[in-house]
């Protein structure tokens, strides 16, 4: 089995949550980049139209609002469960003996290591 292959059967188990994931920190960075173009279409479409520019700042002020929450929801949600979901693979990782130090080191020498 290649190191690649054994790597990535550590994710196997945690597949919905690495998905969840991977979901929740390309929301988040959707979410930062949505943002700025808010404050553009404010600025230099809704002053510049010339008509009554408070409700059109009011829906865009909550659309604002609302993508403020969805990023810090997936935030919080990437960085502790992200972070618990690694903290699981290293786990696993640390209790497989195929891949320990131990392993390595049992074949060689000690004076052999540092030459190589």
């Amino acid at each position: 089995m290649s190191y690649l292959k054994k790597f990535l059967s550590f994710y196997r188990p945690y597949r919905l949550l690495f998905t969840m994931d991977i979901v929740c920190a390309s929301v988040t960075s959707l979410a930062a980049l949505a943002l700025p173009l808010c404050i553009r279409h404010i600025t230099s479409g809704i002053l510049d139209a010339g008509t009554d520019p408070l409700p059109l700042i009011l829906r865009t002020l909550a659309l604002m609002l609302g993508i403020i929450v969805v990023h810090a929801v997936c935030g919080v949600f990437y960085d502790y469960k992200g972070h618990a979901m690694g903290a699981m693979i290293e786990r696993d990782m640390r209790n497989n003996s195929s891949i320990t130090a131990s392993a390595f080191l049992s074949n060689f020498t000690t004076g052999r290591k540092p030459a190589r």
